[in-house]
């Protein structure tokens, strides 16, 4: 399983940086003690993590393992095993006929 996480990051464009923060979230490890083993502040590794979440298409550490490590697993994600990794838009709904005041 650990040989489809680069494949994986590869294919969403992560970033060398990216990669080595996610492979250290997959370890467990908490946000300071990423930025101690990268020589990070913990900041720079909360932006490290919002921009891998973005382009991975997660909100959570749990889920980007998941989507990862895990990709043909079935609903590991809570969006289901094909699920489009970016966020859907809803319709307006077409039971309102007048404009709000």
């Amino acid at each position: 399983m650990e040989d489809v996480a680069p494949l994986m990051a590869s294919a969403y464009g992560l970033s060398p940086r990216e990669r080595a923060v996610t492979r250290l979230v997959a370890r467990g490890l908490a946000t300071t003690a990423i930025g101690a083993e990268l020589h990070l502040s913990p900041w720079t590794v909360q932006d490290h993590l919002k921009a891998i979440f973005g382009k991975v298409g997660v909100r959570s550490r749990g889920e980007l393992v998941a989507r990862l490590y895990f990709p043909g697993d079935a609903d590991l994600t809570g969006r289901g095993a094909c699920a489009d990794p970016s966020p859907t838009r809803r319709r307006p709904s077409a039971t309102r006929r007048t404009p709000r005041r």
